[in-house]
């Protein structure tokens, strides 16, 4: 039987829990409901800094979270046109992530909060004509961090996942939140793909203003829904990859042509050829529906990415 391992433990190698036969348990809060912590999450103004440079190295950083109103579904244009107009990334900070447990002590519990805190780099990374926004959570302490890259479900912007983003970050891990654009009828799974390791070469980038805080050996990817699928997909192509998570991912095609070029079927390739740590978790509520098409369809959820993780440690 393979072993279904929970998010925190699975990226920091601290343990592996089975899940047993049956379908996984349900993500925390956060991941049940990835809006959750954005309704509740206050609108704060950017910092003046002098440099993100300056802020990510101060002691003192402190974190407070970005906009993030669950009733604003239009992207962030305050974000992507600073960053693209200029190349100097935008820094802003959250609030101070709860008291927990250290998160390099032993029997740390992950579904408590941390005790770091961090700060916030935006920037747009450019692709053949694709800009993807993204937003990199640094925890403030020193110190080379695993990383952790956020993709969201279709048609949600990743800030509204900032409760999880944020209970990663209080762990220590770096979080990479990233926004693959897609539209409602033109969204290509293939170069969302491709998006998502191209913001890859920029968070390994050694002149990037965070490269003091990251190890490049310790890179895992994560998301929600199509998030999910387009994370295997980046697995399967991207060797710098090596942790996988997929909450309620679905491997779905063209709602009327079904599979295609642009929406192909991932399975089993993208994943059966990885022997790296792979957790899927989701529900089975909707594999089924009379009044419609299924939101994560029998044949394509969830167990369907855990069968065919064949070689997944």
């Amino acid at each position: 039987m393979r072993r279904c391992v929970p998010f925190f433990l699975l990226l920091s190698g601290l343990l592996l829990a089975a899940c047993g036969d049956d379908a996984p348990s349900a993500p925390s809060a956060p991941a049940d409901r990835p809006d959750a912590a954005a309704d509740a999450a206050e609108d704060a103004p950017l910092e003046d800094a002098a440099s993100p440079e300056d802020v990510l190295d101060s002691p003192d950083a402190a974190v407070s979270p970005e906009d993030a109103s669950a009733e604003d579904a239009a992207p962030d244009a305050a974000l992507e046109d600073a960053a693209l107009e200029d190349a100097a990334p935008d820094v802003t900070s959250m609030e101070d992530a709860a008291p927990g447990d250290d998160a390099g002590s032993a029997g740390v519990d992950p579904s408590r909060p941390g005790g770091e805190s961090g700060v916030v780099v935006s920037e747009v990374v450019s692709r053949s004509g694709r800009s993807i926004p993204v937003a990199v959570h640094v925890p403030g302490d020193a110190g080379a961090r695993a990383v952790v890259v956020m993709l969201p479900g279709f048609q949600l912007e990743t800030r509204r996942y900032l409760g999880l983003v944020e209970h990663l970050v209080s762990h220590g891990f770096v979080v990479v939140r990233a926004d693959p654009p897609g539209g409602l009828l033109d969204v290509d799974h293939t170069a969302m793909a491709a998006d998502v390791s191209a913001v890859l070469d920029r968070v390994l980038d050694p002149a990037a203003p965070w490269a003091a805080r990251v190890d490049s050996a310790r890179v895992g990817v994560m998301g929600h829904s199509l998030g999910g699928k387009v994370a295997a997909m980046t697995t399967g192509a991207d060797l710098r990859i090596g942790a996988l998570f997929g909450i309620d991912p679905v491997n779905g095609g063209d709602p009327f042509l079904g599979f295609t070029p642009t929406r192909p079927d991932v399975l089993p390739d993208a994943v059966a050829g990885r022997a790296i740590p792979m957790g899927f978790a989701g529900e089975t509520l909707n594999a089924t529906s009379s009044l419609g098409p299924a939101c994560a369809p029998e044949g394509m959820n969830f167990e369907d990415f855990h069968a065919a993780a064949t070689d997944a440690a």
